[in-house]
């Protein structure tokens, strides 16, 4: 880290849920600071795990989820 620089806390996360009941989160897959990292990261899981249970939080809200309800 270069002098000035803040370290940012991570706003969003990218979590991967339990196939069954989507309410035991499993792994927590990246938790960034920037959107579009984000969103592009929770879709690069998708791709990944396309039959997972994935959301894309900024911090308790869920933007995205990978499946419905």
């Amino acid at each position: 880290m270069q002098t000035g620089e803040q370290r940012v806390t991570p706003l969003y996360s990218i979590e991967r849920w339990d196939a069954v009941t989507g309410e035991n989160r499993i792994e927590e897959i990246a938790r960034v600071g920037d959107y579009l990292v984000a969103m592009q990261t929770y879709l690069a899981a998708v791709r990944r795990w396309p039959d997972a249970k994935i959301t894309l939080r900024n911090r308790e809200k869920i933007i995205e989820q990978s499946w419905e309800d």
